[in-house]
């Protein structure tokens, strides 16, 4: 019996030890490959630390590295971003190629690729991509040997260095396959690319202002990745969501909003120079239509949710004058009471939550709100309740202030720029009314009449007195 319990325990111990053996050099053989398939010995260091000196004195094609040390070093910046980040820093990435073209090496060229893949929406929006694609390009022409991983890269070449859906297309949108051939990691900024166009598929099978927030938030948590056409994802996705708006030429207050949250409202800065960041690139065009259905929004705001029929006795008057301009208006910004910011639903809320300065607050007389808008030959500043209409032949106002006094705003009649105040006196008399459309029709070269303005319940009258007159003549 005792000799029976010795083996089991030997047994044991023996399995044991085995066990750990394996698990050792399991370990080991997944820090080799995280590592890039090099060990990382003394010699590694030692090469690694050459490096950041070189960097450090400027990089020069008459730096003297081993064939060796290339590859330590490129493995190390394959694997390690704050190393590459360095190299960027520096502005060297040139100067390495440079260094590099000398030694031709298989091996280099497999870190080389996994620089591209791993960095690959980095490197476009640094602007550095240009020479590493040119040299590993030429690399892939003159390739004529077997080694698989390269060869899967030369049957592909033109669409990993060009049009990322074409890449898709010839692997029949089979990620997994596309993964193995080119050895990506899930972490690598190519892959990312990759999976964005299986988001943008899912973007453009939506119906036209579709809210749908499965897709909206993938596409804002990765919407600084590098896309497509020297765009990132968020300018792509703005870009095709205002294309399609312009061309369908109907409302699209879902999208709106997501625009805003994606990437800002053009009107909140600088909106005209000509430093605009994604709008940009996104393009003057589509920007201008943007800011203008923004501001058209926010002008049919101010004159349906701001105003009110009971206590504003020019509610309907002012929303039948200015609905008639809609499509004149280049720009517009809200200045809001706190009464009136107190009774917004949560949809109206929402504009007012994104930290710009497209939409401001007014003190100093709590039922009151105000509207700033451009017509481009003119600017007006309209209130609600009893207030006046004011007219003005350049902007007078701060655009980018968040508070405004209404203090303030009557002592801009005292700028040059000053042209008319009209008081919003018997709107039923049409009166403050036909003295505003003579200044507007002149400056905006229209034809609006007084009828035109009228609201439904006087223009019902009108017509049956008209009517009646007639029959009586």
């Amino acid at each position: 019996m005792t000799d029976f319990v010795h083996s089991n325990v030997e047994f044991e111990n023996n399995l044991f030890k085995k066990l750990s053996i394996e698990i050792s050099k399991s370990t080991q053989r997944i820090s080799y490959i995280a590592d890039g398939g090099v060990n990382k010995g003394q010699i590694y260091q030692k090469a690694i630390k050459k490096f950041e000196e070189e960097l450090e004195k400027g990089l020069g094609e008459s730096s003297s590295f081993t064939w060796h040390e290339i590859l330590y070093i490129t493995n190390e910046l394959a694997i390690r971003k704050t190393f590459f980040e360095t190299l960027m820093e520096y502005e060297e990435l040139e100067t390495f190629i440079l260094v590099i073209k000398k030694y031709q090496k298989l091996s280099i060229y497999k870190k080389l690729f996994s620089i591209y893949f791993n960095y690959y929406s980095t490197l476009n929006k640094a602007n550095a991509m240009s020479v590493l694609k040119m040299y590993l390009k030429s690399v892939l022409r003159s390739y004529s040997g077997k080694n698989k991983y390269i060869n899967n890269l030369v049957s592909a070449k033109e669409h990993i260095f060009g049009n990322l859906p074409d890449l898709l297309e010839q692997y029949n949108n089979d990620f997994e396959v596309i993964k193995r051939d080119m050895k990506l990691q899930d972490d690598f900024e190519f892959s990312k690319a990759l999976l964005n166009l299986k988001i943008i598929q899912e973007l453009k099978a939506l119906d036209y202002d579709e809210d749908n927030q499965d897709v909206f938030s993938t596409i804002l948590e990765r919407k600084e990745m590098f896309f497509a056409d020297g765009l990132t994802l968020k300018e792509y996705v703005a870009k095709y969501l205002i294309s399609l708006a312009m061309s369908e030429n109907l409302p699209f207050s879902n999208w709106q909003i997501f625009i805003l949250k994606l990437i800002g409202d053009p009107r909140s800065t600088a909106m005209y120079t000509s430093t605009m960041g994604s709008w940009n690139i996104i393009g003057e065009e589509r920007k201008e239509f943007f800011i203008k259905t923004l501001s058209k929004d926010d002008l049919k705001l101010f004159l349906e949710a701001l105003s009110d029929s009971v206590s504003d006795t020019n509610y309907h008057y002012r929303k039948a004058f200015w609905m008639q301009f809609l499509e004149k208006v280049i720009f517009a910004k809200i200045m809001i009471g706190s009464d009136a910011y107190i009774t917004m639903n949560d949809t109206m809320k929402e504009k007012f939550k994104f930290n710009n300065d497209s939409y401001g607050r007014l003190q100093g007389i709590s039922n009151q709100s105000a509207v700033y808008i451009d017509f481009g030959s003119i600017k007006v500043i309209e209130y609600t309740h009893s207030g006046s209409v004011r007219g003005f032949s350049d902007c007078p106002i701060d655009l980018h202030q968040k508070h405004y006094s209404a203090t303030e705003l009557i002592a801009l009649e005292n700028k040059n720029t000053h042209l008319f105040t009209v008081k919003h006196a018997s709107p039923r008399t049409y009166t403050w009314q036909v003295t505003v459309l003579e200044y507007l029709n002149s400056y905006l070269q229209t034809n609006v009449t007084k009828n035109d303005v009228e609201i439904p319940e006087d223009r019902g009258k009108r017509e049956a007195y008209n009517k009646g007159r007639g029959d009586y003549i």
